[in-house]
């Protein structure tokens, strides 16, 4: 994941927002698909029910008003009729609706495993109806099962033997299993089967449908709340980045960024900003001021000044400086202070001791030694060290110079012949 933090920021923005709308658009199709799925099973379920509770109360109603006729007329029997109201109602459709028994008459209505199965935990378990979605050849298929109790109206024929009709016994003996039902026992079931193949399609093409216009509504959020994070997010954060490049770049500690109307949290970061500028160039006047009254007071020293780095590299040094080396403060620049010291050591030693500001100020150490000029001339002079700054742990010290007991002659001098 390295790669992402190398990514800028309105780049990264775009990636967590575009992943936050994908998952949300999958998500919405999941729960799209699930309701669609759902809707058409609802659908098919009520359809089977419809059937079924036609189919019943069609053999109900012959049932009750039917008196000998099916001994003349065998298609006015009930569950004739019942049957052929079934293949009239599903006649233009993939329907397959069948009156079922596990004690049947008729070996249409014998049930196949699966209402056998289900047939039997009906009867079992009292219960009006039975559903559920299973596969047939590979495809989805709703199997309904509504149950059918034996009324009074049916046991006239399936009751006792000795009272059924003559055309019945004639049909069906004494040891038929059709017979001896009680009032209110299961007789058997209304069976549907409704293919859920070309629903599912209707569920496809439904499904496409919505998704094309949620995938619409998501793209056009995205680009709103894009729009809004660039305009009250990312722009803000990208100015106050390139005024700080900017002050980083040109060291211009008047830059100011304008501030959003809105008092939220990036007014208050850019506002904060100001005020470090602010800070900062106050800070940045009053250092210009104590360096220039620290260049007039030692331009106004009566001794040389030279301040330097640990290595002995001159950095700043002043106007007696130059008398005592014989060179410009610009050539003294850059160059080491131990270049003029004669006891080079010593010095480096005492800088060597030196741990902490403000340890040479405890005591001011005066000590005589001899420097030597940029054409080589030796002079004695009394010299002060001094720990001027270790800020970021980068020391500055202070050489303090001046002639040895006031006498400016040049050891030179010394070394000229005698005079008789």
């Amino acid at each position: 994941m390295r790669w992402i933090s190398q990514l800028k920021l309105r780049t990264r923005l775009n990636l967590i927002l575009l992943s936050a709308l994908t998952g949300l658009f999958m998500l919405v199709a999941l729960l799209g698909y699930r309701d669609q799925q759902a809707q058409v099973r609802e659908l098919a379920l009520e359809r089977a029910r419809g059937i079924a509770r036609q189919i019943i109360e069609t053999r109900n109603y012959m049932a009750a008003v039917v008196g000998d006729e099916p001994a003349r007329n065998p298609a006015l029997t009930p569950q004739v009729v019942a049957t052929g109201v079934a293949r009239r109602l599903t006649a233009d459709s993939d329907y397959v609706v069948r009156q079922i028994s596990l004690r049947y008459r008729n070996p249409a209505n014998l049930p196949d495993a699966y209402e056998h199965q289900r047939l039997q935990q009906m009867a079992n378990q009292p219960q009006a109806e039975d559903y559920r979605v299973v596969s047939e050849g590979g495809q989805p298929v709703l199997r309904y099962l509504h149950r059918m109790d034996a009324e009074a109206s049916c046991l006239r024929c399936h009751g006792d033997y000795a009272a059924a009709p003559d055309y019945i016994q004639r049909r069906f003996g004494p040891q038929h299993p059709s017979y001896n039902y009680q009032a209110g026992e299961m007789i058997g079931a209304i069976s549907v089967q409704v293919p859920m193949a070309w629903l599912e399609q209707g569920i496809a093409a439904n499904l496409q449908r919505d998704l094309f216009y949620r995938l619409i509504i998501l793209l056009v959020i995205f680009f709103a709340l894009g729009t809004l994070l660039r305009k009250f997010v990312l722009r803000p954060v990208l100015l106050a980045s390139t005024a700080m490049q900017r002050v980083s770049r040109t060291g211009d500690l008047s830059t100011r960024l304008d501030l959003p109307a809105a008092q939220d949290e990036i007014g208050a970061l850019l506002a904060a900003f100001n005020d470090m500028m602010a800070a900062l160039q106050r800070s940045d006047l009053q250092l210009r001021e104590s360096e220039e009254r620290y260049r007039n007071l030692i331009e106004a020293a009566q001794a040389g000044i030279v301040t330097f780095l640990a290595d002995g590299k001159i950095v700043i040094s002043n106007r007696m400086a130059e008398e005592f080396f014989g060179i410009s403060r610009r050539e003294l620049l850059g160059r080491s202070v131990f270049d003029f010291l004669d006891d080079r050591t010593g010095l480096k030693q005492k800088i060597a001791q030196t741990v902490e500001p403000g340890g040479l100020d405890d005591r001011i150490e005066t000590r005589l030694d001899r420097i030597r000029n940029a054409n080589g001339q030796p002079l004695d002079v009394e010299v002060r060290l001094l720990l001027a700054s270790s800020a970021d742990r980068v020391p500055l010290y202070t050489l303090l110079l001046t002639r040895a007991g006031g006498n400016c002659a040049l050891l030179a001098d010394e070394t000229a012949p005698d005079t008789p």
